[in-house]
C-alpha cells in the first residue's frame, strides 16, 4: 500500500509543476521559482503505522498544530511543501496530511492536491522506473504556472491607487474614527511567540443540506452565514470599550476570472489565484446588534430575533462577496502588486500598525471524494471520507481564521486557528462551541429553545 501512495504521489508531482520547484531570494527583495532537476519523494513524504484508530486521532491532532509552525528549511534546496501520511491497518484507513509554504499555492490548490492525488491512486500510471521515490527531468516552462496577474488583467485607476497608498501611508492620527473603530485592537499583534492554536468541528451529509437550504431562503450562502455568526459571537465576548466596532474579510478564488494559458486550465492548477473582499460594521451598528445579544449570556444565545439578526448580516454579506465578484479584476488588490517592490518590508511594516481584520473566512467549496465503485463495475476503490482545511496563525493578517470545506455527499469541516497569545484561548474556543451550536441549530430550523422550554 505504501508503494501504492508514493507512486500515486509521484505522478501528482509530475502533473503539477509548482511541486517541483524550490524558493530562491527568499530574504531578497525579489524572490523567484527556480525548477528541481531530481526530487527524492522521501525528502516530502512521511509514512507512520499507527496502532488504533485512537492512535491515528492523537496523530492527527498533533501533526496539524505542528506543521502550520513548522518553517520550512532549505527552501533554496528542497520544494515548501510536506505529505504526512498516517496508516491504521486494521481498517485500511489512511489520513493524508499536506502542507505548504502559502507562497507556493492557495487554499484551492490543497484541494486540487487530494483529488488528483485520489485520481491517480484509482488510475495507477504503469511503472516508469524501478526507484518510484525518485524523480529526474526538467521542469517543462510550458505547464509552468505564470503569476495570477498574468492570467487575467487587472487594471486599477489612478483615483483607486491614490486612495490605496494614502490608506497605507497615512499618519495614525489622520486614520478616520470610523477606521480606526474596526482595528482589531482586542487581538495585539505579537511577532512572539509563534504558535498556531487549532480547534474545529463537523456537520454530517443531512445537516450539512438542510443548512444549505436555510441559506439559499434567506438569500445567502454558508460563506456569508459564517461571516455573520463570527461577528455576532465575539460581539458577545468582547464589550463595546473593547471592539466598539469590527472589520472582517473573506478571501475570493480568482480563477473565475483567469482564461486558460498553453495547456493550463485554471479550475485545475495548483498556484494561488486569490484576492479578498472586506466586510466593515460600524459603531452604529454593533450597539444594535449588542442591544439583541443582551448581556451576560453564556454563548451565543439561540433565540429567534438573534436568528433573525444573524440572517440579515449574513445575506449583507453575501451581497457585499457578489458585488465584489461582479466589479471582475477592476481594482482589485492584485493589480497594486505590480507597483509594490519589497514584499519583505510592507509585510514588516504591517506589525507596526494595529491589526486590520478581526477575522478572515476562506471557504475553498466542494471536495470530489469519489465513491466506492466505478462504471458499476462492483471493484472497489479508494475515496475520501472527510477533509479539513487548517490555516496557521497570521502576526499581522487577521485575529482569527476560519477554513471551510466539504466532499461531495459528505460532511462539511470547519476549523479555526489563531496566534497563541494574540488571541485569548477562551475567546477562540468559544467562537468554536458557538459556530458549532449555531450551525446545527440553524440547520434544525432555528427554534427558539426558550420556545421549546415553554411548550415542554
Amino acid at each position: 500500500m505504501k508503494v501504492l501512495f508514493i507512486q500515486a504521489i509521484r505522478q501528482t508531482i509530475l502533473e503539477h509543476p509548482l511541486l517541483r520547484v524550490v524558493l530562491i531570494g527568499e530574504d531578497s527583495k525579489r524572490p523567484g521559482w527556480a525548477g528541481l532537476k531530481e526530487i527524492d519523494i522521501r525528502w516530502l513524504v512521511s509514512w507512520i503505522e499507527v496502532e488504533s484508530p485512537h492512535d491515528l486521532t492523537h496523530h492527527y491532532q498533533t501533526t496539524i498544530p505542528s506543521h502550520l509552525d513548522s518553517r520550512f528549511p532549505d527552501l533554496e534546496d528542497r520544494p515548501g511543501w510536506k505529505v504526512t501520511l498516517l496508516h491504521d491497518p486494521h481498517n485500511q484507513h489512511i489520513e493524508v496530511i499536506f502542507a505548504w509554504n502559502h507562497a507556493n499555492f492557495d487554499g484551492v490548490s490543497g484541494k486540487i492536491f487530494h483529488e488528483t492525488l485520489l485520481r491517480h491512486l484509482n488510475h495507477p500510471a504503469p511503472s516508469e522506473t524501478s526507484d518510484e521515490t525518485f524523480i529526474s527531468g526538467e521542469v517543462d516552462t510550458n505547464t509552468f504556472p505564470p503569476p495570477q496577474e498574468h492570467w487575467a488583467k487587472y487594471p486599477i485607476t489612478p483615483t483607486y491607487l491614490l486612495s490605496s497608498a494614502w490608506k497605507e501611508f497615512r499618519p495614525r492620527l489622520l486614520t478616520p474614527k470610523t477606521t480606526a473603530n474596526t482595528k482589531a485592537t482586542w487581538a495585539p499583534i505579537r511577532t512572539t511567540p509563534f504558535e498556531t492554536r487549532v480547534r474545529g468541528f463537523s456537520v454530517d451529509h443531512h445537516s450539512l443540506t438542510k443548512l444549505l437550504h436555510k441559506c439559499r431562503e434567506h438569500n445567502t450562502t454558508l460563506t456569508g452565514l459564517l461571516n455573520a455568526v463570527v461577528l455576532f459571537s465575539l460581539s458577545s465576548q468582547l464589550d463595546e470599550q473593547t471592539a466598539p466596532a469590527f472589520a472582517g474579510g473573506t478571501a475570493l478564488n480568482t480563477r473565475r476570472f483567469s482564461s486558460p494559458i498553453n495547456s493550463l486550465i485554471p479550475e485545475n492548477t495548483m498556484a494561488n489565484f486569490v484576492s479578498a473582499v472586506e466586510h466593515h460594521f460600524t459603531v452604529a451598528e454593533m450597539k444594535e446588534i449588542r442591544k439583541v445579544l443582551g448581556g451576560g449570556s453564556s454563548g451565543l444565545p439561540h433565540t429567534q430575533e438573534v436568528q433573525g439578526k444573524v440572517w440579515k448580516i449574513a445575506s449583507r454579506v453575501r451581497e457585499e462577496i457578489q458585488a465584489r465578484l461582479d466589479k471582475g479584476t477592476r481594482n482589485d488588490i492584485v493589480g497594486l502588486m505590480r507597483v509594490v517592490t519589497d514584499w519583505r518590508g510592507t509585510v514588516k511594516s504591517q506589525t507596526r500598525k494595529p491589526r486590520s481584520l478581526s477575522w478572515n473566512v476562506s471557504n475553498i467549496g466542494v471536495l470530489d471524494g469519489g465513491g466506492l465503485s466505478e462504471e458499476g463495475s462492483g471493484d472497489a476503490v479508494w475515496c475520501c471520507g472527510r477533509a479539513a482545511f487548517v490555516m496557521g496563525g497570521e502576526v499581522a493578517g487577521a485575529a482569527v481564521n476560519v477554513g471551510a470545506v466539504s466532499v461531495k455527499g459528505k460532511g462539511l469541516e470547519v476549523s479555526v486557528s489563531w496566534q497563541d497569545c494574540a488571541v485569548e484561548v477562551g475567546v477562540g474556543e468559544q467562537l468554536v462551541k458557538d459556530l458549532e451550536s449555531w450551525l446545527r441549530w440553524m440547520s434544525e430550523g432555528g427554534s427558539s429553545v426558550h420556545d421549546e422550554a415553554a411548550e415542554v
